[in-house]
């Protein structure tokens, strides 16, 4: 559903969603212009000035084992709910090496970092299981254990959000006994799980449920974006999950709504006002019901 113009050059690898002007060379995964082709037959014309940028009241920082570009998007995204927010992004599969920065900036230096990996980088084990090979849960809780000390070591950030571990729909592990003792969806629940225990005495440290994520796309994942681009999931995911840390630092900021639904007849007031008539409500005062 996209078109690149004439004379465009696309550099190798890069993954085109969007329709390209023609003249240029664009690149990257999703694909941006780089740069124009057309000569320059007269002195350009000077800039104009760029429109202020709004002022973030929130900066984060998004670390992925993925291209995570357009889930730093997603979260600067304007939303009237607030917070104005923006949305720096680590180098690509750089966890490891941000989370250790982390623990060495000044404490609180940002207001969050988005933790999001996949749980075969963050496990050897884990990767042996889904090769088809025996691994010892033992060793993959292990792993999450150290992953989980470099979560809560990361002082730069005042909050630290992690995504759960999902694996894609085609992962069918041992099929229907896939969650009994040697399954996948079995070692996986069992490091989300101890995941969520090691950080539930952190005030600061919050596991956000990523399944749930996975169903505002028809497709979450896609083996050709990820070959092509080292593009994890489909935009849907990563607009369902900006939805959510954008709520959980409402919450944090204590700007979290809350909303009582109640019905009225013999509940907000005494009688059935169809019944009663207004002038016969019991209302207030010293009556019990009222």
């Amino acid at each position: 559903g996209v078109t690149i113009g004439p004379r465009t050059v696309v550099t190798a690898g890069s993954v085109v969603d969007r329709s390209l002007p023609p003249d240029v060379v664009a690149g990257g995964a999703p694909a941006r212009v780089l740069r124009s082709r057309k000569p320059a037959s007269k002195p350009a014309a000077p800039a104009k000035a760029a429109a202020p940028a709004r002022n973030p009241e929130v900066r984060g920082l998004v670390v992925a084992d993925f291209t995570a570009d357009d889930l730093g998007r997603a979260l600067e995204r304007e939303d009237p709910l607030g917070p104005a927010l923006a949305a720096e992004v680590a180098p690509f599969d750089q966890v490891v090496q941000t989370l250790d920065a982390l623990a060495h900036e000044a404490p609180g230096s940002r207001d969050f970092a988005l933790v999001w990996t996949r749980p075969e980088r963050v496990s050897p084990a884990f990767a042996k299981l889904l090769a088809g090979e025996s691994a010892p849960v033992d060793a993959m809780l292990a792993d999450v254990d150290a992953f989980a000390d470099r979560l809560l070591d990361a002082e730069g950030a005042k909050h630290v959000f992690v995504a759960t571990w999902t694996v894609p729909s085609h992962v069918r592990g041992l099929g229907m006994i896939d969650l009994r003792s040697g399954g996948v969806a079995r070692a996986l629940a069992a490091m989300n799980l101890r995941l969520a225990e090691k950080l539930e005495p952190s005030p600061k440290a919050f596991a956000l449920e990523a399944s749930r994520w996975m169903g505002a796309a028809r497709e979450p994942y896609s083996a050709r974006l990820w070959y092509m681009g080292k593009v994890g999931f489909a935009r849907g995911v990563l607009d369902a999950a900006a939805r959510d840390v954008r709520a959980a630092l409402r919450g944090l900021r204590g700007q979290a709504r809350k909303l009582l639904v109640l019905d009225l007849d013999d509940t907000l007031w005494g009688g059935i006002v169809g019944d009663v008539g207004w002038q016969n409500l019991r209302l207030g005062g010293h009556d019990p019901v009222g």
